[in-house]
């Protein structure tokens, strides 16, 4: 049987994988070692309604309702995306084997969030399912319900590219970030997600982009040379 360790390994690998792509609408991404990966969350611009809060935001807490009682994670020296000048929700994922499941820290102050305690885990449907079945619970589910419960008006796809950032990119980087982006948004609509429709239409403008940059980023003597050789195959 599997430790929790064991199990853990699987979903640091994803964080390892998300945590290096850029050109999200909704969050940025930020990783911080192999245990961390912090991720800041547009606040949109829907006023938030504090009488209401946010359920899914109170702190993590044990079958007899105490808070958990475990150390807390690591602080931030500095609010990543702060400089962007918008609204913004930092929080950070760790994956520490100490705690033998993933947590979810609040990093900034928020005014989504019932409490804006930075030291307890916050208690998400994603995290607390995770350690009935680890293999089913992505750390992408985990982003997904941050910027679910963070962004107003609640985004159609959370994971939703950032067309502006891509068209900001030079041919060379832009072909290598649309691959990337590709490689992980095919994973998302193969899992079938309720927003995979969306998911489609943004990687359909991805690939066409990448194909657009190719002949601009391949040497021209490279090509010449693999049509070359393709054309003597007998």
């Amino acid at each position: 049987m599997l430790s929790y360790s064991d199990k853990l390994h699987p979903f640091l690998k994803d964080c390892l994988k998300v945590g290096c792509l850029k050109g999200f609408k909704h969050f940025s991404l930020y990783l911080r070692g192999r245990e961390e990966l912090v991720v800041t969350v547009q606040n949109g611009n829907e006023p938030h309604n504090t009488a209401a809060g946010t359920p899914a935001a109170s702190l993590a807490r044990t079958d007899s309702g105490n808070i958990l009682d475990m150390p807390p994670a690591s602080p931030l020296p500095s609010t990543p995306g702060s400089a962007l000048g918008k609204p913004v929700t930092v929080y950070l994922i760790g994956g520490y084997a100490r705690y033998k499941c993933p947590f979810v820290w609040l990093r900034s102050p928020s005014q989504r969030l019932v409490s804006s305690d930075m030291e307890s885990p916050l208690k998400l449907s994603t995290t607390d399912r995770w350690p009935k079945a680890p293999s089913s619970v992505k750390v992408w589910d985990i982003i997904a319900e941050l910027v679910d419960m963070t962004t107003r008006p609640v985004p159609v796809n959370p994971f939703e590219i950032d067309e502006e950032y891509f068209l900001s990119l030079d041919p060379f980087d832009r072909c290598l970030a649309t691959a990337a982006s590709v490689n992980f948004l095919r994973k998302l609509f193969i899992a079938n997600y309720v927003f995979a429709d969306a998911v489609l239409e943004d990687l359909r403008v991805l690939l066409q982009w990448h194909f657009e940059d190719v002949p601009a980023v391949i040497p021209v003597r490279a090509r010449t040379d693999a049509d070359d050789a393709e054309a003597d195959t007998p």
